[in-house]
């Protein structure tokens, strides 16, 4: 049997060099099963696949006049909101430890939930550049 080495600070390297071995050695001993795993795939795939495709979801709606009470100001206002609250859930999926089953439903919880809210997010952001200015006129142009 091998024995870990544990590293008490003392020596010749440097302060990143410590901070990445904390990371690396704190990231892989939180990691309980293959099941851990295979749900940050899918955080990534929500992530990489489904964010981008409910932005342009957004966008073309948008695009389309189907949000037809919305203003530009709107638009931005549940861009910043949307990007805090992911931003916020993306902070609790990174820094959540997983000990118990609750705990480890937290943290995937907290990982869907940020890609699909940064999804939500790049639609508002989107559809800020993508629409047309008289979707978002408050009353109808008069014709000439």
């Amino acid at each position: 049997m091998s024995q870990q080495r544990v590293y008490t600070g003392k020596g010749k390297y440097s302060d990143v060099e410590r901070l990445l071995a904390e990371l690396v050695f704190h990231y892989t001993a939180a990691m309980p099963s293959p099941f851990v795993e295979a749900m940050d795939v899918v955080v990534l795939f929500l992530m990489f696949v489904a964010a981008p495709a409910i932005a342009i979801a957004i966008a073309l709606a948008v695009r389309r006049g189907l949000f037809k009470n919305f203003s530009r100001e709107t638009h931005w206002t549940a861009y910043v909101f949307a990007v805090i609250a992911a931003g916020l859930l993306f902070f609790l999926f990174v820094r959540t430890d997983i000990n118990g089953a609750w705990h480890t439903l937290l943290h995937f919880a907290c990982g869907i939930l940020g890609a699909l809210v940064f999804g939500v997010a790049g639609g508002f952001m989107l559809s800020i550049f993508t629409s047309r200015a008289a979707t978002f006129s408050p009353s109808p142009r008069p014709k000439k």
